[in-house]
């Protein structure tokens, strides 16, 4: 579960955490799996949800960083021109 993506929501008595499951085997008896739980992922620069099968940019290597389609044009593209 190292370096998986997660959400953390406050709630009464402490934090409820999504951790995003992408396949393979868990602890049945700490975690669960809760279908349609992670419903998009959000702009690392503007915050603008990113509904779930649709494009966005993600960085190819060091910090992990996901970009929405106007973030990219305007941060990635325009400096490559």
């Amino acid at each position: 579960m190292r370096d998986k993506p997660s959400r953390w929501y406050p709630c009464a008595g402490g934090h409820r955490v999504l951790i995003l499951y992408e396949g393979g085997s868990y602890d049945s008896a700490i975690l669960s799996v809760e279908p349609e739980a992670w419903d998009h992922e959000e702009c690392d620069v503007c915050d603008e949800q990113i509904p779930p099968m649709t494009l966005c940019h993600v960085t190819k290597r060091g910090r992990y960083l996901a970009l929405c389609e106007n973030c990219y044009q305007k941060h990635v593209v325009r400096k490559m021109l």
